[in-house]
């Protein structure tokens, strides 16, 4: 009788550590939001920040998922972790120079679980902060042509929205939707620092009327700028059509009726096209659309 002890399969996913996962909890007395790694789609995605500063402090792992330190600096502060439960970690926090210490007391954040998990990870993480953020509003009054609007700015963070109060349109799911994406732009400016780090980051987003509003139908322009630290900054404009009147967006597209081309793939009319042409001031130059 042969027997072959069976080979465990080479691409098996390691598992997690215990200590993945979004936290909650104290160092000292200083309330804090922690998230430690160990998924292969975020492995060195882990750090905190404390709820009076709201910064991500970067978390570097030692030689276990239960010892970190801070930063990539030679002489880090360094944290010590213990796994109390399941669902909570103890430990302590020490200074780079070694002479002062902190208890840490965490517990852990329920996250969902779903397809997009290192994204929910991240939005269970910064919900937090965002919450402090969209707290510290600006407002100010603006008009277009008989359309009174108001233009809301967050404190600290270089994004903004509007939102129509009641008057001659009453549209609460267009001001809901605009308030949800400026939580939305809060988060990915959030990232976008974190991500950048000491290489210093730029995040605008700017969300407002457009010029053209016929009637009850309202152009929106958005406008973004990106430097997340890489090589390159990022630009790029979108637009979106509501009706005032039913409160509802409006797909433009189906005003159009498209031809399919020799590509098989739609085509503007050729008179539109011209049209376009004429108001964005040249033809498309196939990597910075006009239209």
């Amino acid at each position: 009788l042969c027997l072959a002890a069976a080979a465990p399969a080479a691409d098996a996913p390691s598992p997690r550590p215990a200590s993945y996962g979004v936290w909650q909890g104290k160092v000292g007395k200083y309330p804090v939001v922690v998230r430690l790694a160990g998924d292969p789609c975020d492995p060195d995605d882990s750090g905190y920040y404390y709820l009076n500063h709201l910064t991500t402090i970067h978390l570097v792992q030692g030689g276990s998922a239960l010892d970190w330190k801070e930063g990539w600096g030679d002489k880090p502060a360094t944290w010590k972790l213990e796994q109390a439960s399941s669902d909570r970690l103890s430990g302590k926090w020490t200074s780079a120079d070694g002479k002062h210490s902190l208890p840490i007391a965490l517990k852990r954040v329920a996250v969902p679980r779903n397809k997009y998990a290192c994204a929910t990870r991240k939005s269970v993480y910064n919900e937090p902060r965002v919450d402090k953020y969209m707290k510290k509003l600006t407002t100010e009054d603006g008009k277009l042509g008989e359309l009174h609007y108001r233009t809301i700015s967050v404190k600290g963070i270089g994004v903004s929205t509007f939102e129509i109060p009641p008057g001659r349109y009453h549209v609460p799911k267009l001001n809901k939707a605009n308030r949800d994406g400026l939580a939305s732009d809060v988060a990915s400016a959030l990232d976008c620092k974190d991500e950048a780090g000491d290489r210093g980051s730029e995040y605008d987003s700017s969300t407002s009327p457009s010029k053209m509003m016929y009637g009850h139908i309202l152009l929106i322009h958005t406008g973004v700028n990106v430097y997340c630290g890489g090589a390159h900054p990022d630009a790029w404009a979108e637009y979106g059509t509501w009706d005032l009147d039913a409160d509802a967006p409006v797909n433009a597209a189906t005003w159009v009726a498209y031809k399919k081309n020799k590509y098989n793939t739609p085509e503007l009319p050729a008179k539109l096209k011209a049209l376009l042409e004429k108001i964005a001031g040249g033809p498309d130059d196939g990597e910075c659309s006009s239209y």
